[in-house]
């Protein structure tokens, strides 16, 4: 495995760079709810004890109760589960403000702002990332290769892309995930068509998958696990594998990441 590991830093590198030229598409903001409505049995979790009204931060929330309803009719869900799962849903105030950063004021550079390259490479391409990288892919090389082969990509776009993402799963958020959804699908309007339809996802998720809800930590945008993934992607793309666990470990993760 440490011949492996040195003979794949060169590559490492470089897809850490190849990786920081790739472009981010633009998130959609009027994304339409998804279509995907299969039987899944139902999950109760055991703070739903009786049939309660919606109480805390959004009892009086006339969007949440409409969302309530619309998870009721179309997926099937307990009203009285999700009046209780969303009476511990918190609005945080930093990811409403990093949601919705104050204006730029000062005057329009005439031109982009030159160096992107350079400070890409000073904050990716380091003997910390490169390092950490290399114990990364020989600690998960069987994981690693048999996503390589089963989807033909190269290992260390795999290893690069959790290397970006997350520090190679050093740095996966600390945010409760229904907290910052709940928050954005709600308490903001920029992206609050995007963010109310990866809401409805994350609950068919953690259904799907027997999560309790109010666990899950990430980013404060809403994405889990090693490769950053919204909701609505781990239900598209996620493989089914040996293991499901919430923070898209072992071989989920490498495939998930092909």
């Amino acid at each position: 495995m440490k011949n492996t590991g040195y003979k794949g830093l060169f590559k490492l590198a470089l897809a850490l760079a190849l990786t920081g030229c790739a472009g981010n598409p633009a998130v959609k903001t009027d994304a339409p709810y998804p279509n995907n409505t299969a039987t899944i049995p139902d999950h109760t979790p055991e703070y739903q004890t009786q049939n309660l009204g919606l109480t805390g931060t959004y009892a009086n929330s006339l969007a949440v109760q409409n969302f309530i309803r619309h998870m009721v009719l179309k997926h099937h869900f307990s009203e009285s589960y999700l009046n209780s799962l969303f009476s511990k849903a918190k609005r945080l105030d930093y990811v409403i403000r990093l949601e919705n950063p104050p204006p730029d004021l000062g005057p329009k550079p005439a031109h982009p702002k030159s160096g992107g390259w350079t400070r890409y490479r000073q904050q990716f391409i380091t003997e910390a990332h490169i390092n950490n990288g290399v114990a990364f892919w020989s600690n998960n090389a069987d994981a690693i290769q048999k996503a390589s082969v089963t989807y033909g990509v190269d290992p260390e776009y795999i290893v690069a892309i959790i290397g970006v993402e997350t520090f190679f799963g050093r740095n996966v958020g600390k945010t409760r995930i229904l907290d910052a959804l709940t928050t954005l699908a709600f308490d903001t309007q920029r992206r609050a068509k995007f963010f109310t339809s990866e809401l409805e996802n994350y609950l068919l998720m953690t259904r799907e998958e027997g999560y309790e809800p109010l666990q899950p930590v990430g980013s404060w945008a809403g994405a889990m696990g090693l490769g950053q993934f919204m909701p609505s992607s781990f239900r598209t793309w996620r493989s089914i594998s040996t293991t499901t666990d919430i923070e898209i470990s072992g071989i989920s993760a490498m495939r998930s990441a092909a």
